[in-house]
């Protein structure tokens, strides 16, 4: 085995040196010796109980509304719809794990919670900008964008084994949307179409296709959104009405989404319907009895950190 300082300080690792009972050091022949001793020929550490978590999402806003009137007469039609407002489609990732390992590590214990940075932009797919520059900071995540994890949540304690078991040990990860394709009379889920290639189409997500008024007709493919709405605004998009605490809440939803496996699986997969029977001839769609069958249980939201 290699050589090991046992004082040595990892740059990953900030904080004070190692702890005796948290690094056991042995000489050539494998007897224990004191860490920092001149027979030291290699050190273990721990072991140790060390949990990750991380999550980025991309988002595109889009509008909902309905048909106003129909305008219709024996010489031709002129309909009307009602924006009601917006709301937001998400490709959501996410991983939590935990680990036991008895790698080096230079502190007894160490934690940092999640943190998030949001690159949101003022200008829609389609070329529309709203509002200005200067209307857009921190707490705006605007039109569209991507979130990402600037700080991953970590958290390193010593492995207690009247306390911690293989139960302990997990590794989860989701790559998943709240929202899928549909398409036929039964609206059944899309399996064909990837939920990425539509997040910005604004067309397949306007109308529903069983109200009145659809812009599409039964064959097309549709967006079909989970139960509820994500960050949903009323109105015209004003990057004005957007707050932090507005933020937060959309954030959090997504982790607690995670949490309760409301996301679909992408791309988008028939017959599993969490608890309920298969509706639409097989498909899932829809909230979680409906078949939002993706996420990660150890997933925590807790564990986020917006200061």
């Amino acid at each position: 085995m290699p050589k090991v300082d046992p004082n040595a300080v990892p740059a990953a690792s900030p904080g004070v040196p190692p702890t005796a009972t948290s690094i056991i050091c042995y000489d050539a022949l494998g007897a224990v010796v004191a860490p920092g001793s001149a027979s030291v020929e290699w050190c273990t550490s721990g072991p140790w109980l060390i949990e990750e978590q991380q999550a980025s999402f991309d988002y595109n806003r889009t509008p909902f509304g309905a048909l106003a009137t129909d305008g219709l007469t024996l010489s031709g039609c002129s309909p009307t719809y009602n924006l009601f407002g917006s709301t937001m489609l998400v490709n959501w990732n996410a991983t939590v794990r935990a680990k036991k390992t008895t790698d080096l590590y230079a502190t007894s214990a160490f934690q940092q919670n999640q943190k998030f940075e949001v690159f949101g932009t003022s200008t829609d797919y389609l070329g529309n900008t709203y509002g200005h520059e200067s209307e857009y900071d921190a707490s705006t995540m605007g039109v569209q964008g991507t979130v990402y994890s600037s700080k991953k949540f970590v958290k390193r304690i010593l492995w207690d084994y009247s306390l911690h078991s293989a139960n302990d040990i997990f590794n989860e990860s989701v790559v998943g949307a709240n929202y899928v394709m549909v398409s036929g009379a039964h609206r059944e889920t899309d399996t064909s179409s990837i939920q990425s290639d539509y997040l910005k189409d604004f067309t397949r997500s306007w109308v529903y296709n069983t109200r009145a008024g659809t812009l599409l007709d039964d064959n097309q493919i549709e967006i079909k959104r989970g139960a509820g709405g994500l960050y949903m605004m009323n109105g015209g998009y004003d990057p004005n009405n957007e707050t932090l605490n507005k933020l937060i809440q959309t954030i959090d939803m997504l982790g607690n989404m995670t949490t309760s496996f409301q996301f679909a699986s992408m791309p988008p997969r028939i017959g599993l319907c969490g608890n309920s029977a298969p509706i639409g001839g097989g498909s899932c769609y829809g909230s979680q009895l409906q078949g939002f069958i993706d996420g990660c249980a150890h997933y925590d939201v807790n564990r986020h950190d917006y200061s």
